[in-house]
């Protein structure tokens, strides 16, 4: 049988945005993918956004943001 479920944790684009903003900086943070687009192209899934933005910041963007 399945335990209960004590606490249920989800993220939001504003999560995302206050840890890439700790991360990077206002500055930087300010220059990057918006953050509610990120969110929604993978679904929520935090680590995947932030792999995307490391990928974008090294050079190798493969999503769908050019560098400016």
């Amino acid at each position: 049988a399945r335990l209960p479920t004590l606490v249920e944790l989800g993220t939001t684009p504003g999560l995302l945005a206050d840890i890439v903003s700790e991360l990077a900086g206002r500055d930087l943070a300010a220059r990057l993918p918006p953050a509610p687009e990120l969110f929604a192209r993978h679904a929520g899934n935090l680590r995947g956004a932030l792999r995307e933005l490391y990928d974008y910041c090294a050079g190798r963007s493969g999503g769908s943001f050019s560098r400016a």
